[in-house]
């Protein structure tokens, strides 16, 4: 059990493509069942290499230290070896099939690292140049052989700049940063009368400030402060609506110690003070 079908291609002599920094190592297209299992670290080979699989079809999971993640189709995920990571079919699935590129050599690494910075799944469209790109690959693999060291490591190098590209430029949030914000927005939901840090939100998020601020720019396109700042005002709009309650009552439930700051704030952001919210709002009711 384990395979239904298996399209695999290996680069001969890959071992010894020392002096080259980036090279392929294998690459394939594989439909699987229950008993399909691969683990990081029973690679025999100390030499580094960096595995992307995407699903076409069906759900695997990977299992990354103590994380785990689905991936469905339009998914992929990163590894690297060696590493103490995991991919396998679920119990509950009845097939898996995806398509993959192992990548060797220093270079690879190095760019491998800088991808997975901000996560290790993330969601790649079907007719992305990735995707075309890698099966490109396979279709040469299968009809030419990948038995020209330097074409293959110019595939390679390809493939690796076009998924470098997507990364940086126009990929969908991984499942790792649709995590890390809505661990952010679960604490300010919880902590909305305290005086909330960004400091605060990395660690509730598991990262360093700087780690966290640069997930949360990229993917929420503001910086975390301002998230915060929105957050809390957001909840003031709602309590003004909704409530009786005074300005100070109000601002201290949105972890303003400040009545005075709040109202300026509050201000700035909307153009008008809280008791003009509120008497314009009471007005549209009547």
């Amino acid at each position: 059990m384990g395979f239904i079908f298996t399209e695999n291609y290996r680069v001969a002599g890959w071992r010894s493509f020392k002096k080259l920094r980036v090279h392929l190592v294998y690459c394939g297209h594989e439909i699987v069942n229950s008993g399909y299992c691969n683990y990081g670290l029973r690679h025999n080979s100390k030499a580094p290499m960096l595995i992307w699989q995407y699903t076409l079809k069906g759900c695997g999971r990977f299992r990354l230290g103590e994380l785990e993640y689905d991936i469905p189709p339009g998914y992929c995920f990163l590894a690297q070896v060696p590493e103490e990571h995991c991919y396998y079919i679920p119990e509950e699935q009845t097939s898996w099939e995806f398509i993959y590129v192992v990548c060797g050599g220093e270079e690879s690494a190095r760019l491998g690292a800088e991808l997975r910075r901000t996560g290790s799944v993330f969601s790649i469209p079907a007719d992305s140049s990735v995707v075309r790109t890698a099966w490109d690959i396979i279709g040469e693999a299968r009809d030419s052989g990948l038995d020209n060291i330097y074409r293959d490591s110019l595939l390679a190098y390809d493939f690796m700049m076009k998924l470098f590209q997507l990364n940086i430029t126009s990929r969908a949030p991984t499942v790792l940063e649709t995590m890390v914000l809505a661990k952010a927005r679960n604490y300010c939901a919880t902590h909305m009368a305290e005086p909330i840090t960004v400091s605060d939100l990395a660690c509730a998020a598991g990262y360093s400030r700087w780690h966290f601020s640069r997930i949360f720019t990229r993917v929420y396109g503001k910086n975390p402060h301002l998230f915060i700042i929105e957050q809390k005002l957001n909840n003031a709009l709602t309590l003004l609506k909704t409530t009786r309650n005074s300005l100070k009552t109000v601002a201290g439930l949105c972890g303003f110690e400040d009545t005075s700051y709040f109202c300026k704030v509050f201000k700035n952001f909307f153009g008008v003070t809280p008791d003009e919210f509120r008497r314009n709002t009471s007005h549209e009711k009547n």
